[in-house]
């Protein structure tokens, strides 16, 4: 998703809520189309709440999803610099994509 294409909060959340969700031990972040500002704090949050359980809980080294949090979140406050949020958004999937959910699940 972060070869140049467009990317939407929305279609973040929808390839990566579970694998997020497992990371952090809670459930699934939704995007809710008539609550998108909503969905958006809820995920940022849920990906921030992964990095940490990532090295508390799975001994493992969070520093990926601490940056796509770190990225996410900046992006959610650059609503109104569509090219920076865009950027932002990239760097944040290229970090997600380092995660995927079959090791994080038995």
């Amino acid at each position: 998703m972060s070869n140049g294409t467009t990317v939407t909060f929305r279609a973040l959340i929808e390839r990566h809520a579970e694998t997020v969700a497992a990371i952090a031990g809670q459930g699934p972040v939704e995007f809710v189309a008539q609550e998108p500002n909503a969905s958006i704090h809820q995920f940022v949050s849920a990906v921030e709440r992964a990095a940490r359980a990532l090295e508390r809980d799975w001994c493992r080294d969070g520093i990926d999803l601490a940056a796509a949090a770190r990225h996410l979140r900046a992006a959610r406050d650059r609503h109104d610099h569509p090219g920076s949020q865009q950027k932002l958004l990239q760097l944040a999937s290229a970090r997600l994509d380092n995660y995927q959910l079959h090791h994080f699940v038995a």
